[in-house]
């Protein structure tokens, strides 16, 4: 089994762990020109944002071809999963790929303008994530059939949220970031930016091809990068996954 995933800040990538294989990031096998996967199982792990598959994601999947038995796809959301799902299936029909089992998994949600982390992380027990999990892993081992299709007012209500996540709008998400002095000009911010958006010389300069993921806020471990609508300073990355998975999945600068 096959599993690619994208993570920001781990929630998708602890999931992507949890149920087995090989896990390939999306963000590596587009920047190395990777686009056909064979195996009999074939997974596809991604967040959801603002009820929307990411653009990256979309970007990958419209182009992939992928040859297996059994297709299916997982979507981690905090607050509202969308059409996330139809948007799956599109992505994945585009290029003629099956989807035989999508479902969506409620996690720790990370948007900082409309959530404060503190109460989001004091939540995370109530969500009861690795006991879903655990049914999503045997739905898959015994080869489940079942598609979470969305009904047309979630997906009118993904058309109104997905207005934030046009790419114009998401490009342009990083304008609303500014570093602090507690910068160090480590470079984490760079490293675990999945779309090479991010140069660091004395202070980290954004370069407005941003794909909104904050994956360079919630893993700079200064706590420099802050945002103007942000609810708290509080960050999160997944505690089952760490600095250094991340920045494997994600870094584009490798030489």
């Amino acid at each position: 089994m096959t599993i690619l995933f994208f993570s920001a800040t781990g929630n998708s990538l602890y999931v992507a762990k949890q149920l087995g294989g090989e896990i390939t990031s999306i963000p590596q096998l587009e920047r190395a020109g990777t686009y056909e996967i064979k195996d009999d199982v074939i997974g596809i792990v991604s967040p959801v944002y603002a009820g929307n598959l990411p653009l990256l994601v979309k970007r990958y999947l419209k182009k992939a071809k992928l040859k297996a038995d059994y297709i299916f796809g997982v979507l981690t959301y905090g607050f509202f999963s969308g059409a996330a799902t139809n948007q799956l299936l599109k992505a994945l029909e585009a290029n003629g790929n099956n989807l035989h089992y999508a479902v969506d998994l409620l996690m720790v949600d990370n948007f900082l303008p409309r959530f404060e982390m503190e109460d989001e992380i004091a939540k995370s027990p109530q969500k009861n994530i690795d006991t879903h999990l655990s049914k999503i892993k045997r739905d898959i081992e015994s080869r489940t059939h079942s598609i979470q299709h969305q009904n047309i007012l979630r997906r009118m209500a993904s058309t109104v949220f997905g207005s934030v996540m046009s790419p114009k709008r998401v490009n342009n998400t990083d304008t609303k970031f500014s570093v602090t002095d507690k910068c160090t000009s480590c470079g984490t911010c760079a490293r675990v930016c999945p779309v090479s958006n991010i140069v660091v010389e004395n202070r980290p300069t954004y370069l407005h091809h941003c794909e909104s993921c904050f994956s360079c806020i919630h893993n700079c471990p200064s706590g420099a990068i802050q945002m103007k609508t942000q609810r708290s300073e509080a960050r999160f990355r997944n505690e089952n996954v760490t600095l250094k998975e991340l920045i494997a999945a994600n870094e584009q600068s490798l030489s």
